[in-house]
């Protein structure tokens, strides 16, 4: 598990707690998810990543009531995930989906933006202003009168973010939320969610094929076959590079070009660095030689 995470002077507690979770769907011989316990800090980015087929996404549905868990218990926000409160933790924790169509209702993309707010019975007077904050927050304000399949696949994905953004819940977990947009999409996604999340102390918990984007985050939980193999900081993960291979996953290219050069005796520091951090790095070595 995590260690808790300090904020000023205050311990931080977990937001999410799991403990001794097992899923396992009936199609399925194996369990989905197998014994896994672990917990998220609160107002942490915490990515999870694993192959396909690895019981990342299950665990998502399963700390939103959405599978039922075979063995375990979860908390979320101090709710345990049970059927007394799992409205009241849908409420807490907001998820988008790989596939933002499957979330649309609404025929303008104001409209999708208040579905959600709709069915809390929010009063129109308060809907209003909570939905044209929730678009300028993602940068849709003026799309607001748009249709939404006809907007492209990052506004798309920027207008799920809005609907869950306008019911102010404290934890936003993206399931393979940027895997289907271009690079330039995937970006603004990604840069939409880290204002938010400044700007609100939230918790995100992000479900990822991208290694540069687990790379960036605070924690990485790592699963393989349903079994939790690693959890920590990114640089304590991607260490791992051969093990992490062996599990059909890689390590970001900073981290493979960090590895050859300190095997060739380049010194370098031992966090992990984005490219313009590595750039800069390697320019400094080069300037002295």
């Amino acid at each position: 598990m995590y260690n808790e995470r300090k904020r000023g002077n205050d311990v931080e507690e977990p937001i999410i707690t799991i403990d001794h979770l097992t899923v396992k769907y009936a199609e399925q011989q194996h369990p989905a998810l197998d014994d896994i316990s672990l917990t998220v800090p609160a107002h942490s980015w915490t990515a999870i990543i694993g192959h396909n087929g690895s019981g990342k996404s299950t665990m998502i549905k399963a700390l939103t009531g959405l599978v039922t868990a075979d063995a375990g218990t979860m908390t979320v926000a101090g709710m345990p995930v049970d059927e007394a409160h799992i409205w009241d933790i849908r409420r807490k924790m907001g998820v988008v989906f790989q596939n933002p169509e499957n979330q649309f209702v609404g025929s303008t993309v104001a409209d999708d933006v208040a579905f959600g707010l709709e069915n809390a019975q929010i009063p129109r007077d308060k809907m209003i202003p909570r939905v044209q904050n929730a678009l300028a927050q993602v940068g849709m304000t003026d799309f607001a009168t748009r249709e939404p399949a006809h907007l492209s696949g990052g506004q798309k994905q920027r207008v799920a973010i809005a609907g869950i953004v306008a019911l102010a819940p404290d934890i936003i977990a993206l399931d393979e939320a940027t895997s289907m947009l271009d690079p330039e999409g995937r970006v603004a996604v990604l840069q939409t969610i880290r204002n938010l999340k400044a700007q609100q102390d939230l918790t995100i918990l992000a479900v990822t094929h991208d290694l540069e984007e687990a790379a960036a985050a605070d924690n990485v939980i790592v699963i393989d076959n349903g079994h939790l193999v690693a959890s920590g900081t990114p640089p304590e993960i991607f260490a791992r590079g051969e093990k992490l291979i062996d599990m059909g996953l890689a390590v970001p290219f900073t981290e493979q070009l960090k590895t050859d050069l300190s095997n060739a005796g380049v010194p370098l520091p031992a966090h992990y660095l984005t490219e313009e951090e590595m750039a800069e790095q390697i320019w400094k070595l080069y300037s002295t030689m």
